[in-house]
């Protein structure tokens, strides 16, 4: 088995630090490799975690930067001394959103973006399934900004999304991430070609319970794409009235 790219140790420990008081990294990557097994011995973990400790901050240092930069909440924090480094937990109000979300199933998660765009005032159906065409959710009828937009948009907001549902460390890649915007772009043509729709103003989305490869974020953003990682849409679903509960009530699929 090869050993895990400190890209991925890195997501998890996002996903999975519980600690509210900095505590030395090496110890968090340590347990977290440990307890996904993905090293066998413990000799070996620490050897790696040697090894790969710097490659890991600086992923967690580029994470806490993009977030400030964009404004993004963020569910921990990452400090130096010297040659080691600190990382905490962060209080904030929707981290059991978060967690419960990592709960859920594929499909589940699929139900709960199209749940998204419905407390945002608009229509959604959820579009997954093997011939959903790389499609997951579509919203409809979605404002921007207040009511009155209503009087200066000649039409809604048509909606095109894809989610993705990963809580082990993995992140969105770029092949997948170019594989949606076609997906999307065929959709929206066919969507055109009818006459509904002709007018339509349409956005695409990507939602996710993890995060987007470097090279990919810096894709959508060329492209608008109106990007959620996991603490983002978290963020965003506490606002509109989320709750632990309500995301654990969403039935098996």
């Amino acid at each position: 088995m090869a050993d895990p790219k400190p890209q991925y140790v890195a997501n998890l420990i996002v996903q999975e630090i519980r600690n509210f008081e900095f505590q030395d990294l090496r110890i968090i990557a340590h347990d977290v490799i440990a307890s996904h097994n993905l090293i066998h011995s413990d000799e070996s973990i620490w050897d790696y975690v040697e090894q790969y400790v710097e490659d890991i901050s600086n992923v967690l240092f580029e994470k806490e930067s993009y977030a400030r930069e964009n404004a993004i909440a963020r569910s921990f924090d990452i400090d130096q001394d010297g040659e080691k480094y600190y990382v905490k937990r962060i209080h904030v109000p929707f981290s059991s959103v978060y967690e419960a979300l990592c709960q859920i199933s594929p499909k589940q998660f699929e139900h709960f973006c199209a749940d998204v765009i419905k407390r945002m005032g608009g229509k959604s159906i959820v579009n997954g399934g093997s011939t959903d065409d790389g499609v997951d959710f579509i919203g409809e009828d979605i404002m921007l900004g207040n009511e009155k937009l209503k009087t200066y948009l000649p039409n809604n907001i048509y909606l095109i999304g894809q989610a993705k549902h990963y809580c082990d460390g993995h992140e969105v890649t770029l092949k997948e991430g170019r594989e949606f915007i076609g997906a999307a772009m065929k959709f929206r043509d066919k969507m055109i070609r009818s006459s509904k729709k002709q007018f339509q103003p349409f956005i695409f989305a990507f939602w996710t319970t993890s995060d987007f490869h470097k090279e990919l974020k810096d894709l959508f953003q060329s492209m608008g794409v109106w990007t959620l990682n996991g603490e983002q849409l978290s963020s965003f679903a506490y606002d509109l009235g989320f709750t632990k509960e309500v995301i654990e009530s969403y039935p098996c699929l």
